[in-house]
């Protein structure tokens, strides 16, 4: 009871704080922001370090409480130096904040159904082999930390801008800002996702493989992860595109996309984990694909790919419906973005892979240091290979890259996405 009464404080303060992210994030104060989540963090492993030893368990609840704080806390200076101050003022009907709370509500139900979407899977996975919700969820969190590392700065960064130019009623600009954000990280993170799928295996090694994690464990893993990535620019660019849609104030189309695509996950998870646990030409499919062979029970792969497939759905949904909304606008550029950036990818791909064969011979591979260096190797080697196949093709996305990566070096915040010339 006491643990809770004290983990109830964080999701109080983290909702201020939040309100206090969103508000900074207008004013393109997006670094301060970015730090708030390392503060919480630092905070939790500040409580499992120091107060746990002390008073225990209820040490851990403390040290969420901590983070929650100084999430807040690392905000606040910005916060007041941009002039804002605490008035007593009550005015429930005030039209803004009316406005408001009827853009939340579809946006807070969307949130919910993917926690439900969530719930259901992980029910599902918990009627599998013991080990298959922890192999799932590991798989997850590698690919949701590359959405996080690519797609998240740049939907942050852009929506301020897109929410801007529309409130004026600049309609050319808003479409030149979201396609210059949407070709960018469509230029980042196609060949992500390739690179993850190539080095899956050896990326779940280097995290994973030691301790008690078998060599079966690393397999169905790596597997999952290689599903995973395949939907990885979709959700990755689902994220700006629900974004564009907030910033014209259209919060209804992306929750009702998100709860269809929630109900085609939900039906897709059920038929492929059941198919996946008979033999058959599928599983035979799935497993040559998945170098599964030789595993009994590998039906934990399909959630991984209903995910994916559903993804890919919602993708194509929220796109669409924003082509009708706003018009053709810049969808010849994207799709010529797309076509070479599909293009650079795979020599990057085949680099990737020979590669690692190749250093497989010259490094032990039974050990950390050996993965690690054979994993490196390869990885920059088809990074090198994306980057000269990228210039080659003389892919506009080289020049916007390198002059937003020039703007954020120059100062000690994250800046607006550069526009074309």
């Amino acid at each position: 009871m006491l643990l809770t009464r004290i983990m109830f404080l964080s999701p109080i303060i983290l909702g201020l704080s939040n309100i206090l992210s969103g508000i900074l994030q207008v004013f393109s104060r997006f670094f301060v922001t970015a730090l708030a989540p390392i503060m919480y963090n630092l905070g939790i492993i500040f409580g499992i370090l120091f107060f746990v030893p002390a008073v225990g368990l209820v040490g851990l609840a403390w040290g969420v409480a901590l983070g929650a704080f100084l999430h807040l806390m690392i905000q606040l200076p910005i916060f007041l130096h941009l002039g804002f101050r605490p008035r007593k003022i009550f005015a429930p009907m005030n039209e803004g904040i009316r406005r408001v709370f009827y853009l939340m509500l579809p946006r807070s139900i969307g949130i919910g159904v993917s926690q439900i979407n969530f719930m259901v899977m992980t029910a599902i996975g918990s009627t599998l082999a013991a080990g298959s919700i922890a192999v799932f969820n590991l798989a997850n969190n590698l690919s949701r930390s590359f959405i996080i590392l690519l797609a998240v700065p740049f939907s942050t960064a852009a929506f301020p801008a897109l929410a801007t130019v529309f409130s004026e009623g600049k309609r050319d600009e808003f479409l030149k800002k979201f396609s210059t954000s949407f070709r960018l990280l469509l230029f980042l993170i196609i060949p992500a996702s390739a690179m993850l799928f190539i080095l899956r295996a050896q990326v779940v090694r280097i995290i994973f493989g030691t301790g008690r994690f078998s060599w079966t464990d690393t397999r169905l893993t790596s597997a999952c992860l290689a599903l995973f990535s395949l939907s990885l620019f979709a959700y990755g660019l689902g994220l700006l595109l629900s974004r564009a849609f907030y910033a014209v104030h259209n919060t209804k189309t992306p929750t009702l996309i998100s709860v269809a695509t929630v109900l085609i996950n939900i039906i897709l998870c059920f038929s492929f984990v059941y198919t996946l646990k008979n033999p058959g030409c599928f599983q035979d499919f799935m497993s040559g694909i998945l170098k599964l062979q030789g595993l009994e029970n590998m039906s934990i792969v399909g959630l991984p790919l209903a995910y994916s497939v559903s993804g890919i759905v919602q993708f194509v949904l929220l796109f669409t419906f924003l082509h009708k909304k706003l018009g053709s606008g810049k969808k010849r550029e994207i799709i010529k973005t797309a076509q070479k950036t599909i293009l650079a990818t795979l020599p990057a791909a085949v680099v990737a892979y020979f590669s690692l064969r190749f250093l497989a011979l010259f490094v032990n591979t039974a050990t950390f240091t050996g993965i690690f260096i054979q994993t490196a190797g390869a990885g920059i080697l088809g990074l090198l290979a994306y980057l000269l196949a990228s210039f080659l093709i003389k892919s506009e996305e080289m020049g916007l890259l390198k002059n937003f990566l020039k703007r954020y070096l120059a100062k000690d915040k994250f800046q607006e996405i550069p526009e074309e010339n």
